[in-house]
């Protein structure tokens, strides 16, 4: 513990042995512990410069200069690190931590480090949230389709690709990824809300009806999944109603319809419905006193 002491031993040693590996590691571990920074960044420089793939030493050093906030020549060592282990977690770990502190963009640190390691499921979908940030759906979309020759299974990159491709404008790509995330996942309302909501875009409203139902079923009649039903029951009934000159009691049925799932749903607590209920009783689109008795026997 007399670390003054050792340090002018190590000096004295290395005046006989300038090159020995271990010897300027202790040195320079001891230089540490005096707080002597430039002599610690001198031995460990040294090493480096007799062997620089010294991958123990490239760790060190990076921890050194991380710890002054000295992140420019963190970056330095860490990219001759990543070098020799270009997956090395750490090591991207800590650059994804400098660039941030030095307000740089860390997407290109997630890039560098995935396309070291394409397969690599984890790298890909931090390269894809970085990307995310940034708005980049397209690269997104390369990305997942890369990630699932890989794991064509992964729940989280299909997810990541149906909804990239709804955000681009390509719905009929959207729900065939969300369907095939269905068959991974088959207890996900959501993705079967996500699949009738943009066939509800498309106009077919068999299909949106469809995946509404599988939508209740799979919840147990959550109550997002019945608004989802109302919703598909309301656009159902506002397509028929465009070309009808008068409301028919058929199209007000299905209104009526549309309003009953708004009203369960908002019974069981989901907010959004409450509102779409009483409109559809402002606007006069349900049964009112004396509808019936205007049909027909």
């Amino acid at each position: 513990g007399l670390y003054d002491s050792a340090g002018y031993i190590f000096k004295q040693g290395l005046r006989y042995i300038p090159e020995d590996i271990e010897l300027l590691k202790m040195a320079g571990e001891n230089a540490g512990r005096l707080k002597s920074l430039d002599d610690q960044i001198y031995y460990f420089d040294k090493i480096l410069s007799i062997e620089e793939n010294n991958v123990e030493v490239l760790e060190l050093l990076s921890d050194v200069y991380g710890n002054q906030s000295m992140f420019e020549e963190q970056i330095s060592i860490l990219n001759l690190w990543l070098e020799y282990e270009p997956s090395n977690k750490k090591a991207n770990t800590d650059k994804r931590s400098a660039y941030a502190a030095l307000g740089k963009d860390i997407s290109n640190v997630d890039k560098e480090r995935w396309e070291a390691q394409t397969s690599n499921i984890d790298y890909g979908l931090d390269y894809i949230r970085s990307l995310e940030s940034e708005g980049n759906t397209q690269r997104i979309i390369e990305v997942c389709n890369e990630l699932l020759i890989y794991d064509k299974y992964n729940k989280k990159v299909l997810r990541y690709l149906g909804d990239a491709y709804q955000t681009n404008y390509n719905p009929k790509d959207a729900v065939n990824i969300y369907t095939q995330l269905m068959k991974v996942d088959p207890t996900n309302y959501m993705v079967a809300i996500e699949i009738s909501k943009i066939n509800i875009d498309l106009e077919n409203f068999s299909n949106a009806l469809e995946w509404s139902e599988k939508s209740i079923s799979i919840s147990g009649k959550n109550g997002e999944a019945l608004f989802q039903r109302a919703e598909v029951y309301y656009e159902i009934a506002t397509s028929c109603n465009s070309y009808e000159e008068s409301l028919s009691h058929w199209t007000r049925a299905v209104y009526e319809f549309a309003w009953q799932d708004y009203q369960s749903a908002s019974n069981i607590g989901f907010k959004q419905a409450k509102s779409r209920t009483k409109w559809l009783e402002e606007q006069g689109l349900i049964t009112q006193r004396g509808t019936w008795f205007q049909l027909d026997k």
